[in-house]
């Protein structure tokens, strides 16, 4: 009987061959279909002409004690599978284990299952973040995204798999449209920073190419709590759209009045019910009224006048998970209102928040929920306000080894606040790491601090070793964001435009060009396979133009300066 009920489940059809074969079967169909999504990425991961050779099968799972599974299985890799111990009890054992290990200060790597990945005109989906990547995933720009002339809205249709199109085996898991507030122009572009953090939220902030400060954000927020698992997304997948923030233009005026004390309310009340619920669908709901209030606060003319009272309610004494949920939104939200402070004593106030929040010496002892919940936000708030004050208290939570999952965080904001050779010189110790992430951020946070068109920029000589260690590293670098943001480090460091302050020597400059010729040149001198693709190769050749121009001293074109500073404004 029970062959006539998993008969429809088993893919008769199916072998080990199928590997090579277009990958068009629904992933919910049947049981094989996850044994040969498997193999194809371990295929491509390890590069191989057919699938890798497979040693042993392991059942795992109440389904596996079946034995038309158990046949169907052993048809399928042509050797018995393996049964110990009680299959359909090795999940929750498994389980419980974990929990165990994450109470007594186990700190999981997680990875992602299936590639996240956007439309682009023509049904052609672009991928965002591979599956495999390890969590949270270095944060990369996109740039092929086009829109209509005349249009106000921009479509993001979001897909899971690893297709290069829209049929399957590619899920759409949802689409949204940003109301940018103005007609787009001709061929304008879209540039997109994309990033997932190790609870798997994939956090997507956007901007035209002609106004980079005028942007937009987008967050797919899976309810699991390692990884966003391909067999079960379309069930606990939850999205929320940040409606077009932009958080550096002046206030429209015509936006109504905040009445301060309802909205801290409202935040605390929602804050407690989406903490006090387990019904994703309630969650869901309260998140959006979260969103739509933080967009709302952002636009009003008063939005500064939130900025105490925020700060009063913040409770440094980690508690009940709402206290904490709290804490995380509304650093949020000081992040948000930190280029609105009236006055310099409120900028203060905001990083003296975030900095009690992310003392380094308690962070060895805090809960991973509460590191990449709050502390995270409050370090980023930091980062926000750019005051050089915090440069000692960046430096220590960057030093902090027993906290990695936010060490991208602190690097982002030591360039966005720190201005000197000392914060330098912590960041380059981490030029030749080996996580990707770590270099896009460090080359970029130094470029910030080095440039040479700040109002006091550093003296060259205590740089001369980090720029041999920027080119070194260039020269053997393969992840194509990490040579932008070096390309980036090297014309801003190099810079010789302003013969007034202090610029490198001849022959180091010689040196910075030599490297940036490399990329300049449209063969690049090497194979077009190092490279993702022919739009990437365009932007290093654009990029390392623009680097070599300014060590020449030449002006730059105005298409030129808009790509630097699409750099060096970023928002990360």
């Amino acid at each position: 009987m029970n062959r006539q009920v998993v008969e429809p489940l088993l893919a008769s059809n199916l072998s080990l061959d199928s590997v090579d074969e277009p990958d068009t079967a629904p992933f919910e169909n049947n049981i094989i279909y996850p044994i040969l999504d498997v193999l194809r990425k371990a295929k491509k991961k390890l590069q191989l002409d057919t699938y890798p050779e497979i040693d042993a099968v392991l059942l795992n799972g109440g389904m596996t004690r079946l034995h038309s599974i158990q046949k169907r299985l052993e048809t399928f890799f042509g050797f018995s599978p393996i049964t110990a111990g009680e299959p359909d009890k090795a999940v929750a054992r498994g389980a419980s284990v974990y929990h165990y290990r994450l109470e007594h200060g186990y700190k999981p790597t997680r990875i992602l299952n299936d590639t996240i990945g956007i439309e682009l005109t023509g049904g052609k989906v672009r991928p965002l973040v591979e599956a495999g990547t390890v969590l949270p995933s270095p944060p990369q720009a996109i740039e092929e995204l086009a829109v209509s002339e005349g249009s106000s809205s921009l479509r993001l249709p979001f897909y899971l798999g690893s297709g290069l199109d829209t049929k399957l085996p590619n899920r759409k898991i949802l689409e949204r449209h940003v109301q940018l507030g103005r007609p787009f122009l001709e061929n304008e572009r879209i540039t997109l920073q994309v990033r997932v953090d190790e609870q798997g939220i994939l956090d997507v902030e956007g901007w035209p190419e002609t106004n980079p400060d005028q942007k937009f954000a987008v967050t797919v927020d899976s309810e699991k709590p390692d990884t966003l698992d391909a067999g079960s997304v379309t069930e606990i997948i939850k999205e929320q759209v940040e409606e077009a923030i932009d958080v550096n233009k002046p206030k429209n005026f015509e936006t109504p009045t905040l009445d301060i004390q309802s909205e801290i309310q409202l935040l605390e009340n929602n804050c407690s019910q989406y903490m006090g619920t387990y019904d994703s669908g309630r969650k869901k709901v309260i998140m959006d009224q979260i969103t739509q209030q933080r967009s709302r606060i952002t636009r009003a003319p008063n939005a500064a006048e939130l900025i105490t009272l925020l700060i009063e309610r913040i409770d440094t004494i980690e508690g009940r998970d709402a206290n904490n949920f709290f804490n995380g939104r509304a650093m949020i939200l000081l992040g948000d209102l930190a280029p609105f402070c009236t006055d310099d004593s409120q900028t203060v106030d905001i990083c003296g928040a975030g900095m009690e929040l992310s003392a380094p010496e308690a962070l060895p002892y805090k809960h991973p929920t509460v590191i990449n919940t709050v502390v995270r936000y409050a370090i980023e708030a930091i980062g926000k306000t750019g005051l050089p004050s915090a440069e000692t208290h960046l430096i220590k939570v960057l030093n902090q080894e027993s906290v990695n999952t936010i060490r991208l965080s602190a690097i982002y904001s030591v360039g966005k606040c720190c201005h000197s050779i000392n914060a330098s010189q912590h960041l380059a110790g981490l030029i030749n790491s080996r996580t990707d992430a770590d270099r896009i951020a460090v080359n970029w946070a130094l470029g910030k601090i080095g440039s040479r068109e700040k109002e006091m920029p550093l003296p060259i000589n205590p740089l001369r070793q980090i720029i041999s260690d920027i080119i070194m590293q260039l020269r053997r670098e393969e992840h194509n964001q990490a040579r932008q943001h070096g390309i980036y480090a090297l014309g801003e460091i190099c810079d010789r435009r302003n013969r007034e302050v202090d610029i490198v020597t001849d022959n180091v400059a010689e040196e910075a060009k030599s490297v940036l010729n490399t990329f300049s040149s449209p063969l690049l001198g090497r194979n077009l396979s190092d490279l993702a693709s022919l739009k990437e190769q365009q932007i290093l050749q654009n990029l390392a133009q623009v680097a070599i121009q300014m060590i020449e001293g030449a002006q730059l074109t105005s298409e030129q300066t808009a790509s630097l500073l699409t750099i060096r404004e970023a928002n990360y």
